[in-house]
């Protein structure tokens, strides 16, 4: 009975060290991709790879900065062009960032993707382990200063707000009261950058840029 319980106890031992160590190991990674950052001024793409853990799923999150966006008051745009617009007011908001993930194969082709929009404090991205993905990051009004400095897109579209457009995650009734509040106000352009970052990772390796 004694060798019984000796057996039992050495197990027990053994294994707390082994969470002990995992814990620690953990912890100690909490932010391998804490350089990877962008902001809305330009396109972002970033190269991830998970470990090969196999307790808990592989976890990046992203976190951004609330900024000053400034804004035309009403339902119109009103100048011949984009840019003779003048600012009516200023708004404090989050940029509604496009993600794609893209899951990379051993020859570097697309395996699986999907996307998300980023347009709170913070998105957590759900990776699979022992993978190599492609993360772009892409800023709403960088596209729709593109689109809108275009004369022929913006005497079309005078009343858009990119910002009030509807999104999969939303539910009927967000996409309602998105759609009713951006339709008091258009942006004009950020007057100081939104900015993202990696905030947090769960079983990443590291992040790199330029592959």
């Amino acid at each position: 009975m004694k060798h019984f319980l000796k057996r039992i106890l050495t197990a027990t031992l053994c294994l707390l060290a082994l969470c002990a160590a995992f814990v620690s190991s953990a912890s100690a990674a909490s932010n391998a991709c804490e350089q990877t950052s962008g902001d809305s001024s330009c396109v972002t793409s970033f190269i991830v790879r998970t470990t090969s853990r196999w307790l808990f799923s592989d976890v990046l999150k992203l976190s951004q900065t609330e900024s000053v966006m400034m804004i035309m008051k009403g339902n119109y745009y009103t100048a011949p062009a984009f840019h003779e617009n003048t600012p009516t007011g200023t708004k404090k908001m989050y940029e509604k960032y496009h993600v794609t993930v893209e899951e990379l194969d051993d020859d570097g082709n697309v395996a699986d993707s999907y996307e998300r929009i980023f347009d709170e404090g913070s998105l957590k991205l759900k990776l699979n382990r022992n993978s190599v993905y492609r993360i772009t990051v892409v800023p709403t009004f960088c596209e729709f200063e593109q689109k809108m400095t275009d004369h022929s897109y913006y005497i079309t579209n005078p009343h858009l707000n990119p910002y009030g457009l509807e999104y999969t995650q939303g539910n009927i009734i967000s996409r309602i009261f998105s759609s009713v509040s951006t339709s008091k106000w258009k942006p004009l352009g950020w007057e100081t950058d939104s900015t993202w970052y990696v905030s947090t990772t769960r079983g990443i390796e590291g992040c790199s840029f330029g592959e």
